[in-house]
């Protein structure tokens, strides 16, 4: 009579191999996690950032106003907002003419992130 070969071994293979997939499975799963736990940290950080780098800006906008409204006390700081009264260009010259006055100032502020 032929021998009919055993379902076990394949099953015991199959059990095995279930386990290790389980297993890669729970693994990944953690890496997930910490990956979406990593992204919400940097996201936060991105957010805290920012408010500083706007903080920063208001600081030194509102340093540079109050230093030129004390030496010219009826300046209309109203056309502040209403921007640059020449073309891309000029405004690009007068800010990179200004800036070795302004580094200086800034530098005073001493801001930080």
């Amino acid at each position: 009579m032929p021998c009919k070969p055993s379902s076990f071994p394949l099953s015991v293979d199959h059990a095995k191999y279930t386990r290790h997939l389980e297993g890669e499975k729970a693994t990944l799963e953690q890496e997930v996690e910490e990956l979406r736990r990593r992204l919400e940290d940097s996201e936060q950080r991105r957010v805290d950032v920012e408010e500083k780098l706007v903080e920063g800006a208001l600081m030194a906008a509102g340093h540079a106003v109050s230093i030129l409204r004390s030496h010219v006390p009826d300046l209309d700081i109203s056309q502040i907002s209403q921007g640059y009264a020449c073309d891309r260009d000029e405004a690009r010259r007068l800010f990179e003419d200004s800036r070795p006055m302004i580094e200086p100032f800034v530098e005073m502020l001493d801001l930080s992130v």
